[in-house]
């Protein structure tokens, strides 16, 4: 399609047969400008048409040139597939000697001419890539030699075509992009964003216009310049500018999150995000309420503002018990006019705790906390802020306008309290029948019900925009998370952290000084104890499986090595995080403990195996029987509970210990019936003496019930 056609008519038009041929190809041509497209019905013409076109235009001629190269334009567009074609050839010989020979007086015209194509065009047609890749050329000649401003048009198309403003098919966009890259090239995006950033009175707002229109190339462009740009002033400027691209930029500031990058940049990042207000990476945003630095958390706690929406108002939740202190008064500024109950709960939390916060900091949080209360009156909330104001202790240390303003906000909380509770008894009759009415209906009692239950757990753990990991590690444990409100989980599950090993990494290591419960989501981990001389087989731990409880309590040091067996994921919760809930969620605390409680009894059961037997009158021991030589042996019950059990036995010489590893035990209990219950209890751990060959046998409770009342008569394999 680009061949030249120079060589083919003479430039001079000498000899008889020649001109005869010159003069039939310019009565087609004046056919065709005046509207007559048979020119087009012959492929053997079309060179030479357009050369024809182009020495007019060399000739001086360019009223007829640009005219005829309208028609073409046009015939580009014909419904005729051949026609198209042909029309195209033109434009595309055309456009390769005004490339080649540096004519700008048809840069722009061809130009335009190619874009309005490619506008219309349904169909791949021969040379449709070649004339693409002219076109780019085209545009980068119009901006290399200051033809901004006509260029933009022209690149707005491109850009519309490749996000799919106009609908084309995947290849079209794909050769479209390709086209895009190939004019973005580093030193034209950085004559535009110095153009832009310098604030060039004549060229600064088309700069930036432009460096909108050229896809992912020009982004990443300007998030690299935002990230080494060193003036303020400019800085500024590309904040402004980038936000503009909307959420077509937002996976590439997601991407440069992602990244080890100084807190400024970080800060700046999601500031572009809270201007853009995409709602669909608000998961991915999470993490940042945690971030070291309090001025990116508050970058973070903008975003979720801004999103105006259910989940910005969970996060925003979430932040008031992560973030930094010195941010909790723009938080419950931010919460305040959502009016849910559940944030009211939080605030009035807050405030009962009040003594925990330090100096300015703890008052800010009561002013900020005393505005909001009135919005949701409860009498929760007036007894916490008449706990404060009868506090003279702690007035002392207020601001007198703080203690005025205090007073204030108690007295519009009685005004609202009072006037809720008028209105609560003009419907206290018709509530009452309604209730009535819809128990009598489903059959249901008249209880009231929160977001704990399985609701919004399910929901959670359906999305597919949650991530991965903590979606695995909920399902696993479905009996503790449903229990909680979804207020509960969403602080929660904020404070934990996500980590992977690989096949033999060092989880903890004996001696390490770090208090956290390890929740195993994937793999197995080998629990290694120090030698103390006895033989000790534990099972490994596995998905569902909880430790360090007894560790993460007392703060002691590890007295045991974990280390991966395969490849292993854990979710991690660090002790300081229990004491920052514990201030204002102290029922979820409790239910974090008692769950982890029953669900970790390695240690527990171990310091039981290397305890000797408590000194009785009469000695705890019971048959156990050993189907394997079906002998009775005296077992010697050293701990029991609702939860495990061990116990001791001496075991016959040449007898491989590590066989009652992972069996199951039958629990016999009497309690006086004829027909005594029983429970099941599954072999976790064994610790072998070899000095006098005893064995410790630990067990944990498989089947729910209770040792309360009950003896231990027997156990067995």
């Amino acid at each position: 399609m680009g061949a030249s056609t120079r060589n083919q008519l003479p430039a001079d038009g000498s000899g008889t047969n020649q001109n005869s041929m010159n003069d039939d190809l310019a009565l087609k041509i004046q056919s065709f400008s005046q509207g007559d497209t048979s020119a087009l019905d012959s492929a053997d013409l079309i060179e030479a048409i357009a050369y024809y076109l182009f020495k007019l235009y060399q000739n001086g001629d360019m009223g007829q040139a640009l005219l005829l190269l309208e028609r073409f334009g046009q015939g580009a567009l014909n419904d005729d597939l051949a026609h198209r074609e042909r029309s195209l050839i033109v434009l595309s010989l055309v456009a390769q000697r005004i490339l080649e020979d540096n004519n700008e007086d048809l840069l722009e015209a061809i130009a335009q001419m190619l874009v309005r194509w490619l506008k219309s065009e349904t169909e791949f047609i021969a040379g449709f890539e070649f004339v693409c890749t002219q076109l780019s050329r085209l545009i980068q000649k119009m901006l290399e030699i200051g033809l901004w401003y006509q260029a933009e048009d022209l690149l707005t198309a491109l850009e519309s075509i490749r996000r799919g403003s106009i609908p084309k098919d995947r290849l079209f966009r794909q050769v479209v992009t390709r086209s895009q890259n190939n004019i973005a090239e580093k030193p034209l995006l950085d004559s535009l964003s110095n153009a832009y950033t310098i604030g060039n009175l004549d060229k600064s707002d088309i700069a930036g216009k432009l460096l909108l229109q050229f896809g992912d190339n020009s982004l990443r462009h300007l998030l690299s310049t935002l990230k080494h740009c060193e003036n303020k002033s400019q800085r500024y400027r590309l904040l402004e500018l980038i936000p503009h691209a909307g959420s077509t930029v937002t996976p590439l500031i997601f991407e440069e999150l992602k990244t080890s990058s100084p807190w400024y940049f970080t800060r700046n990042l999601i500031h572009m995000l809270v201007r853009i207000s995409d709602p669909s990476q608000h998961i991915a945003l999470s993490p940042f309420l945690k971030h070291t630095d309090s001025r990116v958390q508050l970058e973070a706690i903008d975003y979720f503002s801004s999103l105006n929406n259910e989940d910005g108002a969970r996060q925003l939740l979430v932040a008031l018990y992560t973030c930094g202190d010195q941010l909790k008064p723009t938080i419950i500024e931010k919460l305040g006019p959502l009016q849910d109950k559940r944030i009211n709960n939080g605030f009035v939390g807050l405030l009962q705790n009040i003594s925990h916060f330090e100096g300015e900091i703890q008052e800010d949080i009561v002013k900020a906390l005393s505005k909001q209360l009135p919005v949701y009156p409860t009498g929760e909330a007036l007894a916490a802020l008449d706990k404060l104001l009868d506090d003279e202790q702690s007035l002392k240390n207020y601001a007198t306008e703080t203690i005025s303003q205090l007073k204030e906000n108690r007295t519009s909380l009685v005004e609202a309290l009072d006037s809720k509770a008028v209105q609560k008894s003009d419907a206290s009759v018709s509530v009452a029948s309604e209730k009535e009415d819809a128990a009598k209906e489903d059959g249901s009692s008249n209880t009231s019900s929160d977001e704990s239950g399985d609701n919004w757990y399910q929901e959670f753990c359906d999305k597919t925009e949650n991530p991965a990991p903590l979606k695995k590690h909920m399902q696993q444990r479905k009996d503790f998370y449903s229990r909680l409100s979804q207020e509960e989980f969403l602080v929660f599950s904020s404070l934990l952290t996500h980590r992977a090993y690989d096949d033999g990494a060092a989880i903890t290591a004996i001696g390490d000084v770090h208090s956290n419960l390890f929740f195993i989501d994937e793999g197995q981990v080998i629990v290694e104890f120090p030698d103390d001389g006895s033989s000790i087989d534990i099972r490994p731990l596995e998905k569902g499986d909880i430790f360090g409880h007894d560790i993460f309590m007392d703060g002691s040091e590890w007295e045991v090595a974990l280390t991966a067996k395969g490849w292993v994921e854990v979710h991690m919760f660090d002790q300081e995080q229990l004491l920052r809930l514990q201030t204002i969620y102290p029922d979820l605390c409790r239910r974090i403990i008692e769950y982890c409680r029953k669900n970790d009894l390695i240690i527990q059961l171990f310091e039981s195996a290397r305890r000797k037997a408590p000194q009785q009158d009469s000695p705890p021991t019971i048959p156990f029987t050993d189907d394997l030589d079906d002998h009775i042996a005296e077992a010697e019950i050293i701990h029991i509970d609702n939860l495990g059990l061990c116990f001791r036995l001496d075991i016959p010489q040449g007898i491989d210990y590590t066989l009652f590893a992972g069996k199951e035990l039958k629990i016999h209990l009497d309690n006086g019936a004829s027909e005594a219950p029983s429970a099941i209890a599954d072999v976790i751990g064994l610790r072998l003496t070899p000095q006098d060959n005893s064995l410790s046998i630990m067990a944990k409770i498989s089947e729910k019930g209770s040792f309360q009342g009950h003896n231990v008569s027997a156990i067995s394999l």
